[in-house]
């Protein structure tokens, strides 16, 4: 996992868990971080640790990525399971579209970071044979 990809996993969960914190320590925060922000951060989460877990049994390549297609259909997945299908099994979990629009933003966060790292190892790869 390259430098920004580890800042980027780490800063999400420092900033889940400071929320988690504010709200616990009951202080007002906005409905945007008390109610969709921890969704935002999931998927950048989740999808990190799966590319650290790829990486990590893939000796051969450390630099393997999550393919586009395995990320769409996590985060359908996802969305589906936490926002359409709990919902109707127990009454403390809402649906909400506005939390589906979440998760495809962090998914597509963790794709422009992933794919920023993968641009910088090509750009070096061809600077190296360059010379």
């Amino acid at each position: 996992m390259k430098t920004n990809q580890k800042i980027m996993l780490w800063s999400c969960i420092v900033i889940y868990f400071l929320t988690k914190l504010l709200l616990f320590l009951e202080i007002p925060v906005g409905n945007f971080v008390k109610n969709h922000l921890a969704d935002l951060l999931c998927m950048p989460i989740i999808l990190s640790i799966i590319q650290w877990i790829i990486q990590r049994f893939n000796l051969h390549s450390e630099h393997q990525h999550v393919p586009l297609l395995a990320v769409f259909v996590l985060t359908i997945y996802w969305s589906v399971y936490f926002e359409f299908y709990l919902p109707t099994q127990k009454a403390i979990y809402t649906g909400d579209l506005i939390d589906v629009f979440m998760y495809f933003t962090g998914s597509a966060i963790f794709l422009i970071v992933q794919n920023q790292a993968l641009f910088y190892k090509r750009k070096k790869k061809v600077q190296r044979s360059s010379y």
